[in-house]
């Protein structure tokens, strides 16, 4: 029964996109060095002034400066 309470859980998470982000911060985290990006921000909201609809953008990279 843990198995598959576990299997549930697993299937939500990966089901989210919220693993793919964080993997993608952390290799652009640890090759900054290599390539010049950095995370800018994470969970950036934003709005449509127009349309009302909101949001949050998952990661926001940018140029880092030496």
């Amino acid at each position: 029964m843990a198995e598959d309470s576990d299997q549930k859980a697993r299937k939500l998470v990966n089901s989210s996109g919220f693993p793919l982000q964080i993997g993608i911060k952390r290799v652009v985290e640890n090759s900054w060095e290599h390539q010049k990006w950095g995370v800018i921000a994470e969970e950036h909201p934003w709005k449509n002034e127009i349309s009302g609809e909101s949001g949050f953008i998952d990661l926001i990279l940018g140029a880092c400066r030496t």
